[in-house]
């Protein structure tokens, strides 16, 4: 893991993130993790984010937040890993093509 915007390679994946500091907490901004479809459905996801989480608290950070697809797989994966939804925060897009 990168203390900055960096971006970790793994064989099995590829996680990116930083730490945006809000008010009075230090969070996390998980911005992608992918899991190589052959390593899918083997626990390493689940591994993955566990040593996100370690290192996240290991650096001070209060929060992980993050962005992902809205449907049933994305939903249960990071559910079982106690994501819950935001009910203050939208996510909004402008196309401009």
């Amino acid at each position: 893991m990168d203390t900055g915007n960096g971006l970790q390679a793994h064989p099995s994946g590829v996680e990116q993130g930083g730490f945006p500091v809000y008010d009075d907490i230090q969070a996390y901004d998980l911005v992608e993790i992918v899991i190589a479809h052959r390593y899918q459905g083997k626990g390493i996801g689940t591994r993955f984010m566990e040593l996100i989480e370690t290192k996240v608290r290991e650096y001070g950070g209060a929060m992980i937040q993050l962005q992902a697809v809205s449907d049933e797989q994305h939903n249960h994966f990071y559910d079982k890993l106690g994501f819950k939804n935001c009910s203050n925060l939208v996510l909004k897009s402008k196309w401009l093509v």
